[in-house]
């Protein structure tokens, strides 16, 4: 899939294998740095490149975070 997403700080995203939602913390180039909680409720940290990144779709649930996104 060649296609280049405009992420900022606060998006909410997801990679298309999991249905963990994550905040973006930072852009810097090709590199999108999420924030999550971990089943343990710790603050967990991980760079992704852009490209591997989507904006879930409005009213996707994480079963394992219990996280509903609702439309703006």
């Amino acid at each position: 899939m060649n296609r280049m997403l405009n992420f900022k700080i606060g998006d909410v995203v997801q990679l298309p294998s999991e249905d963990k939602l994550m905040t973006v913390e930072s852009v810097k180039g090709d590199t999108v740095q999420c924030i999550w909680l971990d089943p343990n409720h710790t603050v967990v940290y991980h760079g992704f490149p852009v490209s591997v990144l989507i904006f879930p779709e409005a009213g996707s649930f994480s079963k394992k975070s219990g996280n509903y996104l609702m439309e703006n």
